[in-house]
C-alpha cells in the first residue's frame, strides 16, 4: 500500500511566511516542515538490512497455567542496543504464531515440543487476522520432543531431564514458501548448556549459537552488570561454526522489557544484532534462531 503524505490525504497546507521583519525559529518553521518527507515505514525488507532487530512479544501471558497456553505473538522493531525505549515504538512488522490447542498445553511439561508456525506479517498487528492473510516470511516446525522435559514430580517439585533425541528446529521460509534456512537444537555431552546450529538451505552449517560456558563447559556462564532489572543474563552468541568464537559482536539476548512487562504481563524482549556479512537469508534465520530459543528456553519461565 502507497505511504500517504501528511494529513492523511488532504490537501497540503498552504505556505507560512512571516511578516516583515518578524523572525520564525528554523526549527518550527512551517515552510521546513512542509517540506520533509514522511518517514519511511517500518518493513520486514527494511529491518533485515539493519543492524539488528528488537522481538517484542505481544501477548500477554499473566493468566498461563497447567493446560492454559496462549499462542505467543510478537512484533518487530529496529534495533536499539540494551532494548532503548521500547514503549514509545509503534510496531510495522509482527508475528503470530499459529500452534493448536493441544501442542500448547503440553508445552510447560515439554518445552519446544508444539508443532507450530510462526507468520511475519507486515502492518499493525491483529491478533484476529486470518490465515489466508499474506505473510512476507514463516518459522515452522512439527512435532518433536521436548528440549527439557518433566519427568516426574518431586517433594522440590518437577524434575527435568534434557531430551537427545527429535530436537525442536525452526524452518524459515520466504513468502513463497521457499527454504531460506533451518535452526536446530543441538544436543552433544553437556546437554545442561542449551546450543543451536543454523544451516542454510542446502543443509551446511552457517552458525552456532551457544552461551559463553564455564566447568569445563558444563555449565552456562552468566552476564552480570546487565542494564535495568537485569543484571545477570545469558547472551546466546552468534559463532563460527567451525572455531566457535563468536563473531563481533553477534547475538541474540533476552533484555529487561520493563517492570510491568516482566513482573506483570510476563512478556518478553529479545535484541538480535546481525553478523554484519549476513545475508539477508540468514538474517531471516537469526529471527527464527531467537524464536526458538524462546519457544525453547525462556517461555516457561516468564
Amino acid at each position: 500500500m502507497q505511504a500517504q503524505p501528511y494529513g492523511m490525504g488532504n490537501a497540503a497546507p498552504p505556505a507560512y511566511y512571516p511578516p516583515p521583519g518578524t523572525s520564525v525559529p528554523m526549527q518550527t518553521s512551517p515552510v521546513m516542515m512542509q517540506g520533509m518527507a514522511p518517514p519511511s515505514p517500518v518493513t520486514m525488507d527494511r529491518l533485515l538490512q539493519s543492524e539488528g532487530i528488537m522481538m517484542k512479544q505481544l501477548t500477554n501471558e499473566c493468566c498461563r497455567c497447567f493446560f492454559c497456553q496462549p499462542n505467543i505473538h510478537w512484533t518487530l522493531h529496529p534495533y536499539a542496543k540494551d532494548g532503548g525505549d521500547m514503549a514509545n515504538q509503534d510496531a510495522g512488522v509482527w508475528v503470530q504464531e499459529d500452534a493448536s490447542y493441544c501442542g500448547r498445553c503440553w508445552s510447560c511439561c515439554a518445552p519446544g515440543a508444539r508443532a507450530t508456525t510462526y507468520r511475519t506479517i507486515d502492518g499493525a498487528p491483529d491478533k484476529n487476522a486470518p490465515t489466508s492473510m499474506r505473510s512476507v516470511m514463516t518459522h515452522e516446525k512439527g512435532s518433536t520432543c521436548g528440549q527439557n522435559v518433566i519427568v516426574m514430580i518431586t517433594d522440590n517439585g518437577p524434575l527435568r531431564c534434557p531430551c537427545c533425541c527429535y530436537l525442536p528446529y525452526l524452518r524459515t521460509k520466504d513468502g513463497s514458501g521457499n527454504l531460506l534456512g533451518t535452526t536446530k537444537y543441538l544436543c552433544d555431552m553437556c546437554p545442561f548448556v542449551p546450543k543451536f546450529k543454523v544451516e542454510d538451505t542446502n543443509g551446511q552449517d552457517v552458525y552456532y549459537i551457544r552461551p559463553d560456558v564455564c566447568c569445563l563447559g558444563a555449565c552456562m556462564k552468566c552476564k552480570c552488570g546487565g542494564p535495568k532489572g537485569k543484571c545477570c543474563t545469558v547472551p546466546f552468541l552468534i559463532r563460527d561454526p567451525r572455531t566457535l568464537s563468536q563473531i563481533e559482536d553477534a547475538e541474540i539476548t533476552d533484555l529487561w522489557a520493563g517492570f510491568t512487562n516482566e513482573c506483570c504481563t510476563k512478556r518478553n524482549l529479545y535484541g538480535i544484532k546481525f553478523p554484519s556479512a549476513a545475508s539477508a537469508e540468514q538474517r531471516a534465520t537469526l529471527v527464527g534462531a531467537a524464536l526458538l530459543i524462546d519457544v525453547a528456553i525462556f517461555e516457561q519461565q516468564s
